[in-house]
């Protein structure tokens, strides 16, 4: 068709656009802004209408000057008139005439979705900021999302979609991760590489080599760094369109002097050969892992070590691990169990070997690198043990940590260094051998003020003697060790026989039953209601049980079913749900009502069958003692595991607390004996550690029975008593002491200890003096005020 002809139709065209409802329907988008006058204006941008530059050929109309969403394809027959024509408006069918009635409405964008106009679109596509770019289409209120989901809209219009790849290539090229892949992630899950090899067919015919090519160029960098990006997934979805570009640019040489430059189809060749190469090595690697999924075990997991070993963290080896199974079942509980415990001790030691390779290396280098920031360890320079302490029932070291570090800002109450059993880890030669050890007590005031926690060492590796006030370094593990030591220890302890709901979590049935103890007898009673829990219609209605309708669902299925999974935003009433739950249960007279015990619910039911305590965990102490300190309003039967309660109503009920209480009663002799032995050893310890104390304080004279091991046995029998040692030490001409004055303190009459008598020691001659002063009646039972008991 020629220009004239273009002229003519156009002129039509503008003429019946005063005729909107030929066109579309105004009042569909009217709707979502007060008054249609505003909305149209608002639309203008979006939806522009053809210009006077549209008369001309679009292939002669260079990319940045064409008309917004002009909606016309690209080919050589654009121009010829038909009957109908594609794009933002219906073409004149019959010379002179326009349809009355549209054949199709047209795809309009909702301009409260979106952000991104065709001019937002070419403002950014001239930005040199990459960053800019991707920050501005990662904004969600944008709504890239949205324009990418329009595929109606999209592919009647190449023009935008050209625009938008060009866009996405500039975000291709931004150094900031997180919205580079934010904005990737949305390509890559909408249908917009199909609308892109949609469009670039559309062009196949065209002449415009320049356009054509940058197009192509821009459709490479999109492709190749969404295979980067996204691999594993790119392998299938990527692949075809590939081989779709490849067909299009021969259909294009197909066209007499055509001829793309060789780089473009090279850069294509190579991702088609990139992508054939991730598939191979997917398929190797699920060859491998479906070996490995079928392959037994080397070992039983039940021999490995609960604590990390020295030896395994610096194992450079592959762990044998198989996949979680997250489609099917497992094939029966050992396998399970053997799973679940690799892959859960492998998420514990893969971050405590990552860390002590970077820690061994900045160590290695002469400048040390920045130690303040390991990946998953904590540096602690400074450090030395001090003492033996006794922390919850266990033989521990007083540990002082980095003195010299100034650590005023840190708020002891709530930060998270050294909570109780974090992995600890020291060593005197920059970490090429260690101790391991966990935290055993942390008191915020010895922290803040004297920089002290208590440690228990694990393994067979002891402190030595010439060590104890030596420099060590310390670090520890920022991956909290006593949820895997817990959960590690349940799994070796769980077998074929003992092992909980088997038929959900290993067999993975859907159909959930009714609990056992229902099958005896299915009547609750519940705020004052009793019925059968089976059937639904007995139930009261959500309002009589204080209830909301989710809540009220819940309820019902936490009393009808054995396996229910219950989940909820803060503030829907989960603890209120969950103590309206227990208090349904205690009440429940059949199986967990027991008049023959005051502390621990029954064993077994008044009928002789299996019955089973309700065990509640939660996340935090803090969390835990709330729940009980709820349960405790309606039994008291409650026993709280663990000792790190600060509620005064949970600590009687404390498990430590009650378990005294029943060996008392002779549950247990044999528990009772074992309980006494530690008591005597513990005081034998804190003994020593006094006088350990006492030694280093130079405060007094030790009795005769703690000294005699280390004296001769003539020398023991001479001194004999402790008099005759003082008088020994006291009444010799060769004794040597520091000070002109030595202080004693002694017992007065009253039994008060803060009297003080000094003697002062001049020369030898004083020897007399000092015996008619020691004869002194105050001072004849001397030697029994001065002895350490």
């Amino acid at each position: 068709m020629s220009a004239n002809n273009n002229s003519t139709a156009f002129s039509r065209l503008k003429k019946a656009q005063d005729e909107p409802n030929i066109y579309h329907n105004p009042s569909k988008f009217s709707s979502n802004l007060p008054g249609n006058q505003s909305q149209s204006r608002r639309n203008d941008d979006f939806n522009r209408r053809p210009n006077d530059r549209s008369q001309r050929p679009l292939d002669s109309i260079p990319l940045n000057n064409r008309p917004r969403g002009d909606g016309r394809h690209f080919g050589s027959n654009r121009m010829q008139t038909s009957s109908k024509r594609d794009g933002n408006h219906v073409f004149p069918n019959v010379r002179g005439r326009v349809d009355p009635k549209p054949k199709y409405e047209v795809q309009m964008l909702d301009i409260s979705k979106t952000k991104l106009s065709y001019g937002k679109l070419e403002q950014l596509s001239t930005d040199e900021d990459p960053l800019k770019v991707a920050v501005e289409l990662a904004n969600t209120f944008n709504g890239l999302d949205y324009l990418l989901g329009q595929d109606v809209f999209l592919k009647e219009r190449p023009d935008w979609i050209i625009l938008i790849t060009k866009n996405l290539t500039k975000v291709c090229a931004c150094d900031f991760p997180e919205n580079k892949v934010k904005v990737l992630n949305v390509v890559f899950d909408s249908q917009f590489i199909d609308f892109i090899i949609h469009c670039l067919q559309k062009l196949s015919s065209s002449s415009d080599k320049q356009r054509i090519e940058s197009f192509l160029k821009d459709i490479h960098t999109l492709l190749e760094t969404l295979i980067e990006t996204f691999p594993t997934s790119s392998m299938e979805k990527l692949h075809p369109p590939v081989q779709q570009v490849f067909a299009a640019i021969s259909c294009m040489e197909q066209f007499e002097e055509f001829r793309l430059t060789e780089t473009i189809k090279t850069n294509f060749t190579k991702l088609d050969s990139r992508l054939r190469e991730l598939k191979a090595t997917s398929e190797k690697l699920l060859d491998k892992n479906k070996k490995l999924d079928d392959g037994e075990p080397p070992e039983d997991f039940r021999t490995f070590e609960l604590y990390p070993t020295e030896e395994e963290i610096r194992c450079k080896s592959h762990a044998f691990l198989r996949r979680n199974i997250v489609d099917g079942g497992y094939r029966d509980v050992e396998h399970y169990l053997d799973v679940q415990f690799r892959l859960l001790r492998e998420d514990l030691m893969m971050p405590l070997k990552e860390g002590f390779a970077e820690l061994t290396g900045k160590l290695s280098r002469s400048d040390r690198g920045n130690l303040k920031k390991i990946n998953y360890l904590r540096y602690f320079e400074h450090c030395s043990f001090l003492s033996i302490t006794i922390a919850y029932g266990t033989v521990s070291y007083n540990v002082c940590f980095d003195m010299n570090r100034k650590l005023n800002h840190i708020n002891w109450e709530y930060n998270q260094w050294f909570k109780y059993g974090s992995l600890v880890f020291f060593s005197f030669d920059n970490f090429s051998t260690f101790l391991v050890g966990k935290v055993a007590e942390k008191n915020n005031k010895t922290c803040r003020e004297d920089r002290i926690i208590s440690v228990e060492l694990i393994g067979t590796k002891e402190l030595q003697a010439n060590e104890w006030g030596k420099k060590v370094s310390m670090v520890e593990s920022t991956i909290f060790f006593q949820p895997y030591y817990h959960v590690m220890k349940a799994l070796m302890n769980f077998k074929e026989s003992n092992f909980p709901l088997k038929r959900y979590i290993v067999d993975v049935k859907s159909d959930i039953r009714p609990p056992v103890y229902l099958h005896q007898n299915s009547l609750f009673e519940i705020d004052g209601f009793t019925f059968d829990v089976l059937n639904d219609s007995a139930w009261p209605s959500a309002e009589k049980l204080c209830l909301n309708e989710f809540q009220y669902e819940a309820f019902k299925a936490a009393l009808t079913q054995e396996f229910v999974i219950m989940q909820g935003p803060p503030g829907t009433g989960k603890t209120y749900l969950g103590l309206k739950i227990v208090k349904a249960l205690v009440g429940y007279k059949t199986n967990f009502v027991d008049t023959s015990s005051d502390i621990f619910p029954s064993v077994f039911g008044s009928d002789g069958t299996r019955s089973s305590p309700i065990v509640v965990v939660c996340y935090t102490n803090h969390a835990l003692d709330q729940f009980l300190e709820g349960i405790l309003k309606f039994t008291k039967k409650v026993v709280r595991v663990g000792s790190m309660t600060k509620s005064e109503l949970i600590k009687p009920h404390e498990l430590s607390q009650l378990r005294f209480k029943v060996c008392d009663r002779g549950i247990d002799s044999a528990y009772m004996t074992l309980r006494n032995q530690m008591k005597d050893i513990i005081t034998q310890i804190n003994t020593m550690k006094q006088n350990l104390m006492n030694i280093d304080g130079r405060k007094g004279i030790l009795k005769l029975r703690y000294l005699s091991r280390f004296m001769s046995p003539a020398h023991e029998k001479q001194l004999g008593t402790d008099e005759k040692l003082v008088q020994w030490l006291l009444m010799t001409n060769d004794f040597v002491l520091d000070d002109r004055f030595h202080e004693f303190q002694y017992k007065n009459p009253e039994g008060h200890t803060n009297d003080k008598k000094e003697i002062e020691l001049v020369d030898s001659d004083s020897e007399d003096e000092i015996r008619r002063e020691f004869k002194n009646e105050k001072f004849k039972n001397l030697h029994e005020n001065i002895l350490y008991t």
